[in-house]
């Protein structure tokens, strides 16, 4: 991967200074401010994408990312969540939509609303790479074992780790050695009484 020096940085700030004063497409500035947010350039992302949202506030992406960009640049929670709901909203036929909403209310501790999200974005496109990438980096959860309880609740902690033990537990030794045959880790188990040991 290509490490950029500071004046690589220096230049693409130029560029997007530029930009910001003689550009008047609103879809040339949005593009720029969504390759500022790969980079995670998000001071700049965040002056692009408001700049493309004062040209057309009615546009459901650029309310959109510059929710998004108000929770990561800004840190203002409420005003990114209701950008971004609205913007989903008013078109609900693109994942990127889902996908910075999701975002924002990862960054809210909302994780269940997050993970639904992410879930009906994948419905619209079952093949987009950042939501997948984000459902990636959430993991997969198992309900809570008692739902009247919150999630983070002591009860709710120690049954789930009680309930991950026993279902853990219900694979066969036999299965549970070639699991770790195949997956090349050394691993000790016991077997009609006995350890057996798994080398990689």
């Amino acid at each position: 991967m290509q490490t950029k020096t500071p004046n690589t940085t220096l230049a693409r700030r130029q560029i997007i200074e530029k930009a910001l004063y003689e550009e008047n497409n609103p879809e040339q500035l949005f593009q720029l401010g969504k390759r500022c947010l790969k980079e995670k350039l998000l001071p700049e992302a965040h002056l692009l994408f408001k700049r493309t949202f004062k040209m057309h506030p009615h546009e459901p992406l650029y309310r959109s990312y510059l929710g998004l960009t108000m929770g990561l640049a800004e840190n203002q929670m409420d005003l990114a969540l209701q950008l971004c709901e609205t913007a989903l909203e008013r078109n609900y036929f693109h994942p990127d939509l889902y996908c910075n909403l999701g975002r924002i209310y990862i960054m809210t501790d909302a994780r269940e609303k997050a993970y639904s999200m992410f879930r009906k974005g994948l419905i619209v496109d079952d093949g987009n790479k950042d939501l997948i990438s984000e459902m990636k980096k959430m993991g997969l959860r198992k309900k809570p074992v008692f739902p009247f309880l919150k999630r983070q609740n002591l009860l709710n902690r120690i049954a789930g780790q009680v309930r991950c033990t026993l279902t853990s537990a219900k694979t066969p030794p036999t299965q549970q050695i070639l699991n770790a045959r195949n997956s090349n880790e050394k691993k000790c188990y016991a077997f009609a009484g006995r350890p057996i040991t798994v080398k990689q």
